[in-house]
């Protein structure tokens, strides 16, 4: 799930300050320059997505061999002892005679087999869950290894003048959130990185380059090894060797911050190679192959979305181009298909003209896909409505969930939440909406996350509140579990 969506809240509420003559030109830009549109993993706008590596076990070859004897052994006594069992025919024999004892209450009948009953497919539906202690905005969430929940930061105004030091754990079980430790200082526009041994990595944001260490163990968070530069929107993604690459931040004055690995076992940081596009934010996904696709983010110098995407390979530390995305766009979320291929979502740039300015109309909706083989995007079927600042999950069956986001503005007015959902098949390339939120909770710039069991848990954002004379928006603390159903 993931800091674009809150970023691009940010950059829109900057946008009407703006044309509504409340704010200085200046204002806008150094806006633009201080929240890079960015993303971490799952979220992972959103989970950002995190790609969780499994560390494979040595065995020795006399331990296999020991294991199989043992498991031979144990399956011809289970045999030997199954078949002498005076009350069942002996495997592959003939069948009981009539005068075989079958027990006084077994007589024979055509349901004596297993049963073949069907299990009637269960729909996709919308639950409630518990609220979150406090309400957030801009947050992240991160399943841990014991399939627990952490949530941290967030603010609770949309000028993100509360940052949140406070972190808080969803049980699945229970349905409940509790307290844990507080972060070491206040962050906005960080990352948050499940490392292997499943602690939890803080970096950044909010002019920081300090970096912290969350133990779900104990709950406790500790100080690890501050950053080469000043970062903050930027993206983190873990790689396959453990280590932590984080890249597409900005800094002092809105320079760009040099591309930068952490290494968990020394708890250090070291500048890697430069991208060779001047970007700002853009997302970043992990491929099979171990190497990183950065795509999008704001052009350095144009200001408006950039189409270029590029390989970053953990081998050599360097960087090369890969081919241009077709539609240039500084929001969007990507998704790592089953099959290895990246599939990119959004909603259309505004028309040329000065930075940022936000038409009233809801743009198109578009998507795309990168085949890592090729190195080449093409286009597959935009999404049903053109959204932004909405979350996207792949669920368990290798579809992927979109939902929630905001669509047309209101001239004067702020984002219109939508409380929609749609998912994409990457079989037909197809989008197909399905469902809708809760009742009263259209929501933005929330989280949301891939689950242990396959649901997915949506937590916070701005959503819509009862108030005086109807509803109105506000930073909200609950959270409600899309369940994608199941067939026979």
């Amino acid at each position: 799930m993931n800091r674009s969506d809150w970023l691009t809240d940010e950059l829109i509420q900057a946008a009407f300050e703006r044309r509504a003559g409340r704010a200085a030109p200046g204002d806008l830009r150094e806006t633009i320059l201080t929240l890079s549109a960015a993303s971490s993993q799952r979220s992972p706008w959103r989970l950002q997505f995190r790609s969780t590596v499994s560390t494979p076990v040595y065995r020795p070859a006399w331990l296999k061999g020991v294991a199989a004897a043992t498991v031979i052994g144990v399956i011809a006594v289970g045999a030997a002892l199954f078949v002498t069992r005076p009350d069942r025919p002996a495997v592959g024999g003939p069948s009981p005679t009539p005068n075989a004892t079958v027990g006084p209450s077994s007589p024979a009948s055509p349901s004596a087999g297993p049963s073949a009953a069907v299990v009637a497919p269960r729909a996709a539906a919308w639950t409630p869950t518990g609220k979150m202690i406090t309400p957030r905005l801009g947050h992240t969430a991160i399943l841990l290894l014991d399939g627990r929940v952490l949530v941290v930061g967030g603010g609770a105004a949309v000028e993100g003048a509360n940052d949140y030091t406070s972190a808080e754990l969803y049980d699945p079980g229970t349905g409940t959130w509790a307290f844990t430790g507080s972060m070491l200082a206040p962050r906005l526009s960080f990352s948050a990185t499940l490392l292997a041994d499943g602690k939890v990595l803080v970096a950044g944001g909010s002019g920081h380059t300090s970096a912290e260490l969350y133990d779900p163990v104990s709950g406790t968070w500790s100080a690890t090894g501050s950053m080469v530069a000043i970062s903050e929107g930027h993206t983190a993604t873990r790689l396959l060797d453990g280590k932590v690459l984080v890249v597409g931040g900005s800094g002092n004055n809105g320079a760009l911050s040099p591309a930068e690995l952490y290494d968990p076992i020394s708890g250090t940081w070291t500048a890697t190679g430069a991208m060779s596009s001047a970007r700002f934010g853009g997302t970043a996904t992990l491929l099979p192959d171990g190497k990183v696709l950065v795509m999008g983010g704001l052009d350095a110098e144009t200001e408006r979305g950039s189409p270029s995407s590029e390989l970053y390979d953990p081998i050599s530390g360097s960087w090369t181009a890969t081919g241009n995305m077709i539609t240039r766009n500084g929001d969007h979320a990507p998704i790592l298909l089953p099959d290895g291929r990246v599939l990119v979502m959004g909603r259309t740039d505004p028309p040329p003209g000065p930075c940022c300015q936000l038409p009233g109309s809801p743009g198109l909706a578009w998507a795309e896909l990168y085949d890592p083989q090729s190195g080449a995007w093409s286009a597959t079927q935009g999404m049903v409505a053109a959204r932004r600042g909405y979350a996207a999950v792949l669920l368990a069956d290798g579809k992927v969930l979109v939902t929630g986001g905001y669509a047309a503005e209101e001239p004067g007015g702020g984002p219109l939440g939508l409380a929609s959902d749609e998912l994409y098949d990457p079989g037909t390339g197809t989008w197909a909406s399905t469902g809708s939120m809760l009742a009263l909770a259209p929501r933005y710039g929330f989280s949301a996350t891939l689950l242990a069991d396959g649901k997915v848990l949506v937590a916070g954002g701005m959503g819509m509140v009862p108030m005086s004379g109807g509803t109105g928006s506000a930073v909200v603390a609950s959270a409600e579990l899309y369940d994608p159903g199941s067939g026979n």
